[in-house]
């Protein structure tokens, strides 16, 4: 099978899992919001903001870096396995340490257990990163799509059966735990790769001289999806949180289901073709112009009618997340079109841009939430659509250098 051939095929069922995984997601949020009500979802959105983050550290980007070698020996992945599952194990124990000061932080006794219980989840997902990697850099999506499913649709069940039970936050925190240990324990059972016992330093150094960028730009990108979060929960208040975070699960739900199938796949595809910049700027120009075809008049919908959807779906005692909602949709809009410029720098093997262009980006989020947050959840949500339009010349200037593209 040809690359063309095996980019449309992983597409095609990258796009089932996306959507698939996103109308369970949507539909699960709507059910839980009805249940719950805000408190419950800016709790799980603070607690999982502070293990995403440390999560990342513990990374090094060895998973992207398995994708990306050319030439990959049995070492490398055995190295990879130890290395992210001994950082996984430190994550989990200084998660441990600082649940109850995160608590006190926020003035929130019950994001102790709550840290606790998620704390887990970096050891979860690095169990089964290298069996990931390996199906992504075969493009096997099928097989991780169908796991996927499964394991978000089971989660979201026992979540919404716990919700009508009256655990209200454990319904929530159950669904995490669930979807994770599900899909890792699928992984392993479809793809039984086993480490060797060993670990080798220039196999380390290969994996992390590529990893370390990544890691870093990986990072940057979750402080500036999360910073909104955790400085809303401290500047604000936890129902702040609430209306905000969901408002953003919105959006970025609808965001996966344009352009997330073509995410996974792209990293894989444009790899292949690294060296070959004609047919690079033949794919970028393409599957942008189709992309922002499907994605800016639904954007465009949901930003105008934000109040009455969120009035429709949710009920009034959400509709603080209407202008969130209006504001975020049109900033989805302007990060898809030019959500390519990542996956092709690390093609390209620049990954170190993308560190600075997330550098970049960070800097300006922290500046735009401080300034902003004394005005409201709908102010930061204004605010950030001024660092999309900042950052999207720059990253077409560096299209332009990398791979000459044309405007």
């Amino acid at each position: 099978m040809d690359i063309r051939s095996q980019a449309l095929r992983a597409t095609a069922w990258s796009a089932i899992t996306q959507w698939g995984r996103q109308a369970i997601t949507l539909t699960t949020l709507i059910v839980l919001g009805r249940l719950l009500g805000p408190e419950p979802f800016g709790l799980i959105a603070i607690a999982s903001a502070l293990v995403m983050l440390l999560q990342t550290v513990g990374d090094q980007g060895f998973s992207q870096a398995i994708v990306q070698r050319q030439a990959l020996e049995p070492a490398h992945l055995d190295t990879a396995f130890w290395t992210s599952l001994g950082l996984a194990v430190a994550t989990l124990g200084l998660l441990w340490a600082l649940a109850h000061k995160v608590a006190a932080f926020y003035g929130q006794p019950e994001l102790d257990p709550v840290v606790r219980a998620l704390a887990v989840l970096p050891l979860i997902n690095a169990l089964s990163s290298v069996q990931l990697a390996l199906l992504t850099r075969s493009m096997d999506f099928k097989a991780i799509g169908q796991r996927k499913l499964i394991a978000t649709g089971i989660g979201a069940l026992i979540g919404i059966t716990l919700a009508l039970q009256g655990a209200g936050i454990w319904a929530l925190v159950a669904q995490y735990l669930v979807d994770s240990a599900l899909t890792t324990g699928l992984f392993w059972a479809m793809r039984p790769w086993w480490p060797r016992l060993r670990a080798s330093k220039r196999h380390f150094l290969d994996l992390f001289a590529f990893g370390i960028h990544v890691v870093g730009f990986r990072l940057l990108m979750e402080i500036n999806r999360r910073l909104d979060v955790l400085l809303i929960g401290y500047f604000l208040s936890t129902n702040a949180v609430g209306f905000y975070s969901v408002g953003k699960r919105a959006t970025s739900a609808l965001r996966e289901v344009m352009v997330g199938a073509v995410g996974q796949v792209a990293f894989s595809g444009l790899s292949r073709i690294q060296e070959d910049d004609e047919s690079l700027r033949r794919v970028c120009v393409s599957v942008t112009q189709a992309t922002c075809a499907i994605t800016f008049p639904l954007f465009t919908a949901l930003s105008m009618l934000s109040d009455e959807v969120i009035l429709l779906v949710l009920g009034p005692n959400w509709q603080a997340s209407g202008p969130v909602l209006m504001f975020l949709a049109i900033g989805a809009m302007i990060a898809t079109a030019q959500w390519l410029s990542g996956p092709i720098m690390l093609a390209k093997g620049r990954s170190d841009l993308r560190l600075w262009l997330a550098m970049l980006a960070t800097v300006l989020g922290v500046i735009i939430i401080m300034l902003a947050y004394p005005h409201g959840i709908a102010a930061i949500a204004l605010g950030l659509i001024s660092r999309q339009l900042v950052m999207a010349p720059l990253r077409l200037m560096i299209l332009q250098r990398l791979i000459h593209l044309e405007v």
